[in-house]
């Protein structure tokens, strides 16, 4: 009898990158990783062809998900969307018709989807049309968004400002980034997906920088630890 945590995942960890490549992560469990393929967005039959091995239960050990995404440290850069069974903001965000692909996963990796493997392949063939969508409709939004380079001064002076914030008196400032960038970035991460690099660059670099604020206020807020960073 195969393994049930591998016959029925939980969701497909999607990550993009700007180049067009693209890597399916099967999930089970918070941080559980069944497999990891790197793929072309549009390469319809390769999609297919491992949507349908693991919808047939063909797929890897059971390990934490850093393992296989260490043999590929580009996926830190990536556009990242979970599809489960049911709908996340961030899947509103990647798609209009998110429910719908929802459904379709939970048939194609349900205890009772076909044998034929159908409700795989529409599954996968909905994926495929969605991610090449939203690679073209998210290169076109950074181009327009970047304003020919303006915005790049924009982000700069959000780096600059948070950069700043190193004296004890800012030790609560990831509350204001959180309200803030913070949103505004995560309405733009789309830009992960630009073809100009110094946008790229500079919105990971937000994102680090983010984390860090946030690891200096929580050394104040649970570890009543307070002082400059």
């Amino acid at each position: 009898m195969r393994d049930e945590q591998k016959t029925i995942p939980e969701r497909i960890q999607v990550h993009m990158l700007h180049d067009g490549r693209v890597a399916l992560e099967l999930m089970s469990g918070w941080n559980t990783n069944l497999d990891l393929e790197m793929l072309r967005v549009d390469d319809s039959a390769a999609v297919s062809n491992v949507i349908q091995r693991w919808a047939a239960g063909e797929c890897g050990e059971a390990q934490p998900s850093y393992i296989r995404q260490g043999a590929f440290p580009e996926l830190g850069e990536a556009f990242r969307v979970s599809i489960g069974r049911s709908p996340s903001s961030e899947l509103r965000r990647f798609t209009n018709l998110p429910e719908r692909l929802c459904e379709e996963f939970a048939l194609a990796f349900g205890a009772s989807s076909q044998g034929d493997g159908s409700e795989a392949i529409r599954f996968a063939d909905r994926l495929t049309s969605e991610m090449k969508e939203f690679l073209g409709r998210s290169k076109q939004k950074s181009q327009a968004r970047l304003a020919g380079g303006a915005y790049l001064m924009v982000l700069e002076g959000y780096l600059a400002d948070m950069r700043s914030r190193t004296q004890a008196e800012d030790q609560d400032y990831y509350l204001t980034v959180k309200t803030g960038v913070a949103e505004i970035m995560r309405d733009e991460q789309y830009l992960t997906l630009s073809a100009d690099r110094r946008a790229r660059e500079l919105y990971r670099e937000i994102q680090l920088e983010e984390g860090a604020l946030y690891q200096w206020w929580m050394n104040l807020s649970k570890g009543d630890i307070s002082g400059p960073r």
